[in-house]
C-alpha cells in the first residue's frame, strides 16, 4: 500500500520541485529587467553587470547561473555590440534536466517620436530539451529558437518575443 501511494506521490512532488526552482529563474530575470530598465532611465545606458543593478542578487545559485551567453561566457550581463539598444542574459540550469532554461532582454526602440523601453522574459517549452536560445534583433529569423529583441520595431509586439516554438513568454513589462 505504501509503496503504491509512493508511486503515485514521488512524480508529483519532482514535478512540484522543478517548478519551484524554475520560480527562481523567472523571478530573478523580472528582478533583472525592472532594474535595468529604471537604471536605463536614470543612466541613458544599461548597467555593465548585475551587480550595477540590484544589490544582494547572486549570479551563481543551488539552481541557476546567469550568464551572459547561452552556453559558457561568463556571469552577468552581456556587452552587447550586435544589438546597441538593447541588453540580455540567460538563466542556465545547473541541473538541465529537471528545470528549464530562460532568457530575459530590455530593449529600446522608438515609434512614432515616442521613446520606449521593453523587456522580456522568456522560458523553454520543454524541460531538458536544451535548445540554445538566439538572440536576434528583428532583421533575420531563428535557426532553432530564441528571443527578438528590436531596436527598429514600430510597436509594441514587433519590439520583443520568443520564437513560440521552443521558447515562450513568461514576463513582460507590459
Amino acid at each position: 500500500m505504501i509503496a503504491i501511494l509512493s508511486a503515485i506521490a514521488w512524480p508529483a512532488y519532482l514535478s512540484m520541485s522543478s517548478k519551484a526552482r524554475q520560480t527562481e529563474a523567472r523571478n530573478t530575470m523580472g528582478v533583472i529587467n525592472r532594474s535595468q530598465l529604471g537604471f536605463y532611465q536614470e543612466e541613458s545606458r544599461f548597467a555593465d553587470s548585475i551587480s550595477e543593478l540590484v544589490f544582494g542578487i547572486p549570479v551563481v545559485t543551488e539552481n541557476y547561473t546567469y550568464k551572459d551567453a547561452y552556453t559558457g561566457g561568463t556571469p552577468g550581463l552581456i556587452d552587447n555590440t550586435s544589438i546597441p539598444a538593447a541588453t540580455f542574459l540567460f538563466a542556465n540550469p545547473q541541473d538541465t534536466l529537471a528545470v528549464k532554461d530562460y532568457g530575459a532582454g530590455v530593449v529600446l526602440y522608438s515609434a512614432n517620436g515616442v521613446v520606449t523601453l521593453k523587456s522580456i522574459v522568456c522560458e523553454e517549452q520543454l524541460t531538458a530539451a536544451n535548445i540554445p536560445l538566439e538572440v536576434i534583433d528583428g532583421s533575420g529569423s531563428f535557426s532553432q529558437g530564441g528571443m527578438q529583441l528590436n531596436p527598429a520595431a514600430t510597436f509594441d509586439a514587433d519590439a520583443t518575443r520568443c520564437d513560440g516554438v521552443h521558447y515562450k513568454t513568461v514576463l513582460t513589462d507590459r
